[in-house]
């Protein structure tokens, strides 16, 4: 299984990043890499990582925290972006998937998603899962290396990555947060899911690169 999701596309959310949290406004997943019994967990989970990450995202910044899928041995990365309006993107990919591609394709998914709905994204105050086909076309073409070989060409002489500095989850949370906090406060995670956290305490593995 780690061989195949290791360059994959795992998910892409949508979000409304323009009030004090983000908004679920679309998402698209596969975890048919993973096995049955724990997809529901890991699905809260790509939901839960996806929305912190985005949250502490300033708008017309990147970033990429890189952690250990909970109850896996599945390394991934998470990429966010937000545009100007607060429109946001994150999307979750295998450790080995190209980060400049990545990093592209949350302004492509960003774009289509403000094509899709006309700009509603903006109106959208809680969760919900707006019917966006261009986003779930791109997020399927671009899980085919062959494509993302495409969007590396395209993007080869843009200025995607200006340069990387790593941190620590823990450099990321204010106020003497901690994670584990975080996911007991959280509404994205059911009761199992957070006692898959303490059991596995993959979270911990968290690392920040802020591009």
């Amino acid at each position: 299984m780690s061989n195949q999701v290791d360059e994959a596309l795992i998910s892409a959310i949508i979000f409304n990043c323009s009030g004090d949290r983000p908004v679920v406004v679309h998402s698209c997943t596969h975890l048919h890499y993973f096995g049955f019994l724990t997809r529901k967990a890991i699905g809260q989970f790509l939901t839960f990582a996806s929305r912190e990450i985005v949250g502490r995202t300033e708008k017309l910044q990147r970033s990429a925290i890189k952690y250990t899928v909970e109850g896996t041995d599945v390394e991934t990365v998470c990429y966010t972006y937000i545009d100007t309006d607060g429109v946001g993107c994150a999307v979750i990919a295998g450790g080995k998937y190209n980060l400049r591609v990545a990093a592209s394709l949350t302004n492509i998914l960003i774009e289509a998603a403000r094509s899709d709905t006309h700009d509603r994204i903006l109106s959208v105050t809680e969760d919900t899962n707006l019917a966006m086909p261009e986003v779930d076309k791109q997020f399927e073409r671009y899980n085919d290396p062959k494509e993302a070989d495409t969007i590396l060409k395209i993007t080869a002489d843009l200025e995607v990555i200006k340069g990387m500095v790593i941190q620590n989850i823990n450099q990321l949370l204010v106020n003497g947060e901690k994670l584990e906090d975080l996911v007991q406060r959280s509404t994205d995670l059911s009761k199992q899911s957070k006692l898959m956290f303490d059991q596995s305490k993959g979270m911990n593995k968290w690392c920040c690169w802020l591009i």
